[in-house]
């Protein structure tokens, strides 16, 4: 899957700037493609080349959409395997960098990392990592976890982009050199300010709250990795202390 590229909008593209290729392991629109998605618009003089690793193309449409939107991003498909994914990066590195140099492997995820990994070692190129997050189910989200903490320790990697404090100390304790991490917090679109009174804004008045309340809430799906459950514990101590608390 590629996105028609604007011949218009390219010749606007600063070639002084290294084109960046993307790469990320998806099976949905969920907040490491979202970051991907951003990063692209929001950086509109770079080139840009996203790389998806994913088993049903269908499942990746949202994120495509998102990406397609902006006029300096291709977006690309292929098995999430590591022959077919290296394959692609080199069609990549040749037909998109006419200096190959200028080009900067960018990895999202554990398996994005490892690939990422070889085909810098292979083309030379510069690497970049964002560390989204560490999921440690079982015992094998565990040892994906300690390969890419590995790689990001002993190989030279460039810098290594954490989204919260937590996961650069994490990085730190593996004895990551401090050099190579660098916090940018997820970002999201702010809308304009709104009167919470307004009826485009009106959880206070379908729960019965009073618009003097402080109001906490949960921002992210509903799954382990968020641990919404932990959020509805803590919420039940905070209303304890103060009942002026909502959620």
């Amino acid at each position: 899957m590629v996105s028609e590229w604007n011949s218009e909008v390219a010749n606007e593209l600063d070639d002084d700037l290294p084109s960046v290729i993307h790469i990320i392991s998806s099976s949905g629109f969920f907040g490491a493609e979202h970051v991907v998605a951003n990063q692209c618009k929001s950086m509109a003089r770079h080139r840009f080349d996203v790389l998806c690793l994913c088993n049903d193309v269908t499942s990746v449409q949202d994120f495509a959409a998102a990406v397609n939107d902006t006029t300096n991003t291709q977006f690309y498909t292929t098995a999430n395997q590591l022959a077919p994914a290296l394959q692609q990066l080199r069609h990549l590195v040749k037909s998109r960098s006419s200096v190959p140099k200028q080009c900067v492997l960018h990895a999202h995820g554990y398996k994005a990392l490892v690939i990422a990994m070889l085909a810098s070692l292979y083309f030379r190129l510069p690497m970049l990592v964002t560390q989204h997050g560490f999921t440690a189910r079982n015992s094998k989200s565990k040892l994906y976890n300690l390969i890419g903490k590995t790689i990001c320790r002993f190989y030279s990697v460039k810098k290594i982009i954490c989204v919260t404090d937590t996961i650069l100390k994490t990085y730190q304790h593996f004895g990551v050199q401090p050099k190579k991490l660098v916090i940018v917090k997820n970002a999201i679109p702010i809308p304009p300010k709104q009167d919470r009174r307004s009826e485009d804004v009106n959880p206070f008045k379908e729960f019965g709250w009073n618009y003097n309340n402080n109001v906490i809430s949960f921002l992210g799906r509903l799954s382990d990795e968020k641990n919404p459950l932990f959020f509805l514990e803590v919420l039940s101590l905070l209303i304890k202390k103060d009942n002026n608390i909502r959620g």
